[in-house]
């Protein structure tokens, strides 16, 4: 049996990270913060504040190696300006979110309501398959790691009214109305 290697002066073994690359970009709504993974795209983040941004990706992924590469991020920066322009996501766009398996299944549903549309968190329940579940289908969309192009912000209230959105309502309002735009 092999030895495992342990860090010098230190009874800890070695860990072993997984690698996010990250930048910065912009966008009709904010600055844009992508992380990828070796999969795809794991987490989009929308906001002003470039500092605030970044310690929110590194509290998020505290056991990852973050390495900032504009290059690597280039082929999910050129997907998003697609969707500013048709407010399309590509289908065969790699997509990582981490997740538990109810939250990736609503991610998916999310993923498959036409742009200009919205639905409410009771449809989108009863999407997945469990009417009751409105709640937990209302977390699922709050823990969206991947704004925009999982379009969380077409879900709304059963009164019509425009609720939670992790970059804020009005950056939802905005998107929706210009989704509209670009759909009539």
């Amino acid at each position: 049996m092999g030895v495992v290697p342990q860090a010098q002066g230190s009874k800890a073994l070695r860990e072993v990270r997984e690698r996010l690359r990250f930048d910065f970009g912009t966008s009709p709504i904010g600055r844009i913060l992508f992380a990828v993974s070796e999969t795809g795209l794991r987490w989009l983040a929308v906001g002003d504040d470039l500092a605030q941004m970044e310690m929110e990706l590194r509290a998020r992924f505290p056991k990852f190696m973050l390495v900032r590469d504009p290059d690597g991020i280039a082929m999910f920066a050129t997907a998003l300006d697609g969707f500013w322009q048709d407010g399309s996501c590509p289908a065969d766009l790699g997509l990582d979110p981490m997740g538990t398996a109810f939250q990736k299944s609503v991610w998916t549903l999310l993923r498959e309501i036409p742009r200009g549309e919205t639905i409410t968190y009771s449809e989108l329940a009863r999407r997945v398959g469990n009417p009751k579940s409105v709640r937990a289908v209302a977390q699922a969309c709050g823990a969206n790691p991947i704004l925009c192009l999982v379009p969380c912000h077409r879900v709304i209230g059963a009164n019509g009214a425009l609720t939670g959105f992790r970059a804020g309502i009005e950056r939802k309002r905005w998107l929706l109305e210009q989704e509209l735009a670009i759909s009539t």
